[in-house]
């Protein structure tokens, strides 16, 4: 069985806090990685997030590669407990074929963005609607379908990602496959190549 740690990330305000998102779940450390606890036991988990204002919130993302449990998760307890974030609501899949990749604005850690691909990296993938760019303005509580232009392809389970500008979260750069990077200037809808 292929097993892999797809991110590490390190609490910027307690440093022995180190999270892992991986194959098999999510694993979180209070001793600096001497021993490891499954908070989240979601396959696949592809995406790691803390809140820069509130270590509390994290925000996990699953899917692809066989996972049962696609979508983004948060924890306001710091991991003891994650609640399923809808998507759907906002124009977004219910399930997808590719990974989830994250982000959060350092100027306002209320706004995140994900990249949804929705690509197995096979030939016969969906036609339309293979990558969805994602965005809530209140912690996730909602979220919204900023654009579905296809950035990801069939790279959509490895190879895609999007930031946000430090300073303004409405300028987001995407890019995927075929290596062509995406710009927008209002938050998503006008997504095109730079």
């Amino acid at each position: 069985q292929r097993r892999t740690v797809q991110k590490i990330l390190v609490n910027q305000d307690h440093p022995n806090s180190v999270w892992a998102a991986t194959s098999e779940g999510t694993f979180r450390s209070y001793d600096g990685g001497d021993n490891w606890e499954l908070v989240h036991d979601v396959a696949m988990a592809t995406d790691i997030i803390i809140n820069p204002v509130d270590t509390n919130i994290v925000y996990i993302a699953n899917g692809g590669m066989g996972s049962l449990g696609h979508g983004i998760y948060r924890s306001e307890n710091g991991g003891t407990t994650f609640g399923k974030m809808d998507l759907v609501s906002g124009g977004g899949p219910s399930n997808f074929l590719g990974k989830v990749i994250l982000d959060i604005s350092k100027s306002d850690p209320d706004i995140l963005i994900a990249s949804i691909g929705n690509s197995d990296g096979s030939l016969n993938a969906p036609e339309q609607n293979k990558t969805w760019l994602m965005r809530t303005e209140n912690g996730g509580d909602t979220w919204t379908v900023e654009s579905t232009e296809d950035y990801s392809r069939v790279q959509g389970w490895y190879a895609h990602t999007a930031k946000m500008h430090p300073q303004n979260p409405d300028i987001i750069w995407a890019a995927g496959q075929p290596f062509t990077v995406y710009k927008t200037t209002n938050g998503g809808g006008n997504l095109a190549p730079v």
